[in-house]
């Protein structure tokens, strides 16, 4: 996600705008509406920030609102979960009970699964035990798991993770239909 810093201009200045508007229109003795409002606009500014605006040549993820499974969906998981823990990378995505479970490692190399729903609200986060054998793969990988989705051309996720098969490290892709699976190089974004 790549914005032009003339667009990020833009848009702060409008976020502003409508900030001093809303100051502004309210009265003096309500504080807590003016500390609501402006709750409100970072989380506006927060949800464009997040909206997809890639120009990457890979397969064009499919477009939804958030129903089972979407790769959009997924993706959205994965943004939202990497902007609630700053520093993370994300390793593992699950389709599961209605939600994406988004398996990260921390900046302090500590493992953690964010629960988001479909539509890319982060519902909860809490610690887990960090896999090693997850954490060597996740070393070796020059492209993330989102890239691997995008790149793999899948139209739904069951769940990514990173697998090892014939001495390569791979991101497996399982499809959350009837699709068959499929292997990304972590090294070098290849289809396997």
């Amino acid at each position: 996600m790549h914005f032009s810093n003339r667009r990020k201009f833009v848009f702060a200045t409008a976020v502003a705008g409508l900030g001093i508007a809303l100051t502004a229109c309210s009265s003096s003795d309500s504080q807590s509406q003016t500390q609501v409002t402006a709750t409100e606009t970072v989380t506006v500014a927060s949800e464009v920030a997040q909206a997809p605006t890639s120009t990457s040549s890979a397969a064009t993820p499919a477009t939804g609102t958030g129903t089972q499974g979407e790769v959009a969906s997924g993706l959205r998981a994965i943004e939202a979960a990497l902007a609630a823990h700053p520093g993370a990378t994300a390793y593992e995505l699950d389709w599961d009970d209605n939600q994406w479970d988004v398996h990260l490692r921390t900046a302090e190399n500590t493992g953690l699964e964010v629960k988001v729903s479909a539509d890319g609200a982060v519902v909860a986060s809490e610690a887990e035990d960090l896999d090693s054998d997850a954490a060597n793969k996740l070393s070796q990988a020059t492209i993330t798991l989102a890239q691997a989705i995008e790149t793999s051309g899948v139209q739904s996720i069951d769940d990514v993770e990173l697998e090892e098969e014939n001495g390569l490290v791979i991101w497996k892709v399982d499809p959350d239909n009837n699709q068959n699976e499929v292997r990304v190089n972590v090294a070098t974004g290849e289809v396997v």
